[in-house]
């Protein structure tokens, strides 16, 4: 038998080569994709609040109702601007990263984007929507997330207790910061009497 190979042997060994090569390449390709492709928040538990930690300043927007929302909020990170308005009557408390314009809206009552907030889910690449649940399992909300085709991630969360909380789209770098705060949500203690 002779060792040199006959060249539809060789030929054949040169197509699995090739195949093998654009199989691996797309594999890549679509890790790399996967990769850059943004991944939906994990679904939002809240669970009852716990002592403020000593570097976090705790808001709500719809205290005293039962169910209200509490969040914590990095002093050192964020500045935290609160705010009433008569009509309709409630709190806003805007939550800003430091040196950046990019922030989380926490409110009893419409956001300021509120106009946009349609359009948000018609331009996005992806949408996603879930439910917002207590540690027992009872769903008090929904959270929307979806972001654009340019990276761009925004996010509304709508509470059973009025309250609506969420920010405008903005680079990921921006919003992760956000969701760390919005991933903080508990549930304040109940006031005697209700």
């Amino acid at each position: 038998m002779s060792l040199e190979q006959t060249p539809s042997a060789c030929a054949l060994q040169m197509k699995w080569a090739i195949l093998a090569a654009l199989f691996c390449a797309s594999l890549i390709c679509s890790c790399v994709l996967a990769a850059r492709t943004p991944q939906a928040p994990r679904a939002l538990t809240i669970s009852p609040c716990r002592e403020v930690p000593s570097t976090m300043h705790r808001i709500a927007a719809n205290l005293p109702f039962p169910d209200a929302i509490e969040f914590d909020v990095p002093e050192t990170d964020f500045v935290v601007e609160s705010g009433t308005r008569d009509m309709p009557p409630g709190q806003a408390h805007p939550v800003t990263l430091r040196g950046h314009n990019e922030r989380l809206e926490i409110s009893n009552f419409e956001l300021s984007f509120e106009k946009e907030l349609v359009g948000f889910p018609v331009h996005s690449v992806r949408v996603h929507q879930s439910a917002i649940r207590t540690s027992d399992g009872r769903k008090i909300g929904e959270d929307h997330w979806g972001y654009f085709k340019t990276g761009e991630r925004w996010r509304y969360l709508r509470f059973t207790s009025g309250e609506e909380d969420g920010y405008r789209p903005m680079l990921p770098k921006y919003s992760n910061l956000l969701d760390n705060i919005i991933s903080s949500a508990c549930l304040a203690p109940v006031p005697v009497g209700h």
